[in-house]
């Protein structure tokens, strides 16, 4: 039995379901139609360049007021408080830079993996933003422009194998 994935389109995730789980058992049936229900009500991971910090800030505030020892001054709002500070303050730091300051390659890198990603893909905000050394390494990109730099080749070099090497 094929049990589909959910699809961002709600549409398609309901077509799916309708084609492959029309005969199955209703256990499995019932189950993703729970899902499915869920959708119009379901939030999302919001598209930040710090969404990582984000996602960790919020497992951090959730254990340091559940788990906040008794008596301590460790309210739910106060963890909520300097989870939303520490992700604040990297947004500011990202934001706060001018394009291509302080990168080995500056706008260089930047056109290379805009031209590696043409169809406007976010992705090469991602590889820029490890670059920029990302929340881990605030201090300089150039551990991150040594990891991506293997990948900046492979992009630059792909087309031409596929056209000139036979």
């Amino acid at each position: 039995m094929f049990i589909p994935d959910l699809n961002a389109n709600r549409n398609i995730t309901e077509a799916l379901a309708k084609k492959y789980l029309k005969d199955a058992d209703p256990k499995f049936r019932d189950a993703l139609q729970v899902f499915i229900d869920l959708l119009p009500v379901s939030k999302y991971r919001p598209v930040t360049p710090v969404g990582q910090l984000l996602w960790n800030q919020h497992i951090q505030a959730y254990e340091n007021a559940v788990f906040a020892k008794p008596g301590s001054d460790m309210t739910p709002q106060r963890a909520l408080d300097e989870s939303t500070e520490i992700v604040q303050r990297e947004l500011d730091r990202m934001f706060s830079q001018k394009s291509g300051s302080g990168h080995p390659l500056g706008s260089y890198g930047r056109s290379v993996l805009r031209a590696a990603h043409p169809g406007g893909d976010s992705s090469h905000r991602l590889v820029l933003y490890a670059l920029q050394g990302g929340p881990a390494r605030p201090q300089g990109g150039l551990a991150g422009w040594l990891f991506a730099s293997p990948w900046m080749v492979g992009s630059l070099s792909s087309p031409a194998d596929l056209y000139f090497v036979r």
